[in-house]
């Protein structure tokens, strides 16, 4: 009698969970019997995986602002790591979220159950080669999403398979203009420029502002030009609908779960780093990217990982990946309204540049592998069992 598989997958924050839920699609394709238990949030529990914790409320990026949630996180990591002893399941799948990650998988593999790191940590851009070490030395198979990953970690030691980036099955736009239009009362035939102020609490209070704030003012240069928003999950609605309201932009149109179809018909975005940068890229579409930490976090950073920082050239991910300044990025103190607006002036008024822009987004896709990267993903996972 076939023996019934559990599979442990583990995400930590609301990209996460996407990239999960499309992952158990792809492995019950694969084997319909297999079972499937582990920590995500709504997308992943839509798929059947019975959910034992669920931190992407408490998502955050810095060096201090997860020390608000700690107790929450070590709580749940204990929980997690009593699941995994008395649940037992035959393979652990981890998603993105390093820090707390590497420290389960340290669990995991004391337990001597098999494990995956699919988006594993980017020790090969951040980071240094004895942190890629630890990465290896706790994980039975690193999927990687990039090249440079890829061979960063083989050249470590690691059983590495580059699959590709999953945004490249991801970020697929089914809606054409008009009907994107019709649903949210837009012209199609006016421009439309777009806003992403991410999900997570700190990026509502410190780069949101100075987003919206940016789109208001380009707004009152180019009063023809329509401001859509979009809101990344449920649970950040209403605190961006209040910032909305708070920088003049009702009239603004408000775009939730299709925001593969607002990049894909915008001509433009002002966005926070992190995922949603590569999203556009793959959709054709520019953006310009903002990010801001607490002053204390930034101060923090650059005062004590000077040098681990001083050799990184860009923050978001195309520019990484092409290793080139493809798109705008502003940081901290440089992200301001007039930076913005500038920025925005040039593409709406330079065609040429605005085209150029779009191209190198075109060639920079070429290197993130070919679509198809969540089944490699499942099958690569499959073999383990």
């Amino acid at each position: 009698m076939h023996r019934k598989i559990t599979l442990f997958i583990s995400a930590g924050e609301v990209s996460g969970d996407r990239h999960g839920a499309a992952l158990v699609r792809e492995l019950k394709a694969l084997d319909p019997t297999l079972n499937f238990i582990g920590m995500g949030s709504d997308a992943m529990a839509s798929e059947g995986v019975r959910l034992l914790a669920d931190l992407t409320p408490f998502s955050t990026i810095g060096i201090l602002e997860p020390l608000f949630y700690l107790p929450r996180i070590i709580k749940t990591y204990f929980k997690l790591k009593k699941s995994l002893s008395v649940e037992k399941p035959d393979g652990v799948v981890v998603i993105d979220y390093q820090g707390f990650h590497m420290l389960l998988l340290k669990a995991v593999k004391k337990l001597g159950i098999k494990s995956v790191y699919y988006i594993a940590p980017q020790e090969w851009q951040w980071g240094t080669e004895k942190g890629g070490q630890d990465v290896v030395s706790v994980v039975d198979k690193i999927l990687a999403i990039f090249p440079k990953e890829a061979e960063f970690y083989t050249r470590l030691g690691g059983h590495v398979r580059f699959v590709g980036h999953p945004i490249l099955d991801l970020a697929v736009n089914e809606m054409s203009r008009e009907t994107f239009c019709r649903a949210y009362g837009l012209n199609p035939d006016r421009r439309i420029i777009a806003v992403f102020p991410g999900s997570r609490s700190q990026e509502l209070i410190h780069t949101a502002p100075i987003l919206l704030e940016g789109a208001k003012a380009l707004k009152t240069l180019y009063p023809d030009i329509q401001i859509v928003v979009s809101v990344a999950s449920q649970m950040c609605k209403q605190r961006i609908l209040d910032r909305v309201a708070q920088f003049g932009l009702e009239g603004a149109a408000i775009v939730e779960g299709k925001s593969y179809a607002l990049m894909a018909h915008s001509d433009f975005s002002f966005c926070t780093s992190g995922t949603v940068t590569l999203e556009h890229a793959v959709l054709g579409t520019p953006c310009i990217v903002g990010y801001r930490f607490s002053a204390v976090s930034y101060a923090f950073l650059t005062t004590f990982f000077r040098k681990k920082i001083a050799h990184i050239s860009y923050m978001s991910l195309p520019n990484i990946v092409a290793n080139d300044l493809i798109l705008p990025e502003f940081l901290q103190d440089q992200l301001t309204v007039e930076a913005l607006v500038r920025q925005a002036t040039l593409w709406l008024e330079n065609v040429s540049q605005y085209r150029q822009t779009k191209e190198k987004l075109r060639h920079m896709t070429t290197l993130l592998g070919e679509r198809g990267v969540v089944k490699r993903a499942a099958v690569e996972i499959v073999k383990l069992f």
